[in-house]
């Protein structure tokens, strides 16, 4: 039987007729006008799908691969349960796009139809021991604005020369597993990925980072733990012990403020944030030879009106030429008095405790020099025209020659 099988499958018929099949009961489990245009067995284990067209409700492109390998290793239909050796996209396109004025992305209404269909269905068991995505492009799309923007813009994101590496993958009903042992990609306005590893879960409510590991030509970033719940409700994403060093060439692609090409930063925190807050635990800022390091929360920044910050920040060790250097490549204005004075000093220690609002910040203030000790606090408002104005009361020690 399996040798006629293997006989009659060489015969552009019955592919066409399992490239149908195949269509149809992948297009009713998307609920999508899924196409593919040719189905074909090189032996029994190994299979060619040519041209998978994955659309939205809308007719715009989900998933576009000219050309996909699949190598079978077991496959037991009483159990539900599928062993794959390999699966290769090449050349693919994936897009992920929210149109104007809608709050969900389209591919949602195409996975909440696969889930849907899944809790219906009998349990089963995908397992794929390798899964490569080769030369292909991603494009994020979530835009309300056609408004030009000249740094890399995360809510226009198009990559090129994607390549990723999967390997141990697990689908077990809504249960997703998989170790990411490789991911390079290229921007067009500059940013490349060289390589990201990570152990990846996932399933209808979360998903899960372990260990992830990022790097760029310039800079790295790692994490213990990235959780993002799928709701956006509450904490909806939470990251354990972040490491980063920060190149400002990576920055300035982001940011219209430049930075010095040649600076460099490291940054430690534990980070969550949800819709309306953000939170940085045990943070620690390490910029040239001087650190920082504190909490700070902002809560409720979607309502200018209700937004309110908490912070407590210290240093062992600021150097007055790294200060300097900051506030010029960032466009800080320290007042001329105090940066008068602090020209006098070569280092400081400080800290600072505070809250506050869009209109005015009230905090405790610590410095600490060669020139002797003061203790005050320092009050920030804003008048009728929106400019800064400050107020410091002192009691200065030891205070020889820095004055205000």
């Amino acid at each position: 039987m399996i040798i006629l099988f293997l006989f009659l499958i060489r015969f552009s018929f019955f592919q066409n007729k399992i490239s149908k099949e195949v269509t149809n009961y992948l297009s009713n489990e998307i609920n999508s006008d899924l196409s593919l245009e040719e189905v074909s067995l090189n032996g029994f284990s190994n299979l060619q799908l040519n041209k998978i067209f994955i659309p939205d409700l809308n007719g715009d492109t989900v998933l576009f691969v000219p050309k996909v390998v699949v190598d079978i290793q077991d496959i037991n239909w009483l159990d539900r349960k599928f062993i794959i050796d390999q699966v290769i996209f090449k050349d693919a396109e994936i897009v992920l796009r929210k149109n104007p004025g809608k709050k969900k992305y389209e591919v949602e209404f195409l996975l909440n139809s696969f889930k849907k269909n899944q809790r219906e269905s009998k349990d089963y068991q995908l397992l794929i021991n390798e899964f490569k995505i080769e030369n292909s492009q991603f494009h994020h799309f979530s835009k309300n604005s056609n408004k030009e923007i000249n740094n890399i813009d995360i809510q226009d994101f198009k990559v090129i020369n994607l390549n990723l590496l999967l390997n141990k993958i697990s689908l077990d009903n809504n249960l997703f597993f998989s170790k990411i042992s490789d991911l390079k990609f290229q921007h067009e306005k500059g940013i490349n990925i060289s390589s990201l590893n990570a152990d990846l879960y996932l399933d209808s409510t979360k998903l899960n980072l372990v260990n992830l590991k990022l790097k760029t030509p310039n800079s790295i970033f790692n994490s213990d733990n990235i959780n993002i719940n799928l709701d956006f409700k509450n904490d909806f994403i939470q990251l354990k012990n972040i490491e980063t060093q920060l190149s400002s060439v990576d920055y300035n692609l982001f940011f219209n403020k430049k930075l010095d090409s040649t600076l460099n930063f490291n940054f430690s925190t534990h980070f969550s944030g949800s819709s309306s807050s953000i939170k940085l635990e045990d943070f620690l800022l390490i910029y040239q030879n001087s650190s920082l390091e504190g909490d700070f929360e902002i809560k409720d920044f979607s309502n200018k009106n209700l937004v309110s910050y908490f912070f407590s920040v210290e240093s062992n060790t600021i150097l007055v030429s790294d200060l300097i250097s900051f506030q010029e490549n960032i466009n800080l204005k320290i007042p001329p008095l105090a940066l008068k004075q602090l020209k006098k000093i070569n280092n400081f220690d400080f800290q600072i405790l505070g809250n506050g609002n869009n209109d005015e910040i009230k905090s405790n203030l610590e410095f600490v020099s060669s020139t002797g000790e003061i203790i005050g606090d320092l009050h920030l408002f804003k008048n009728n025209s929106s400019e800064i104005f400050y107020h410091f009361n002192i009691d200065a020690k030891k205070s020889q020659e820095f004055h205000y």
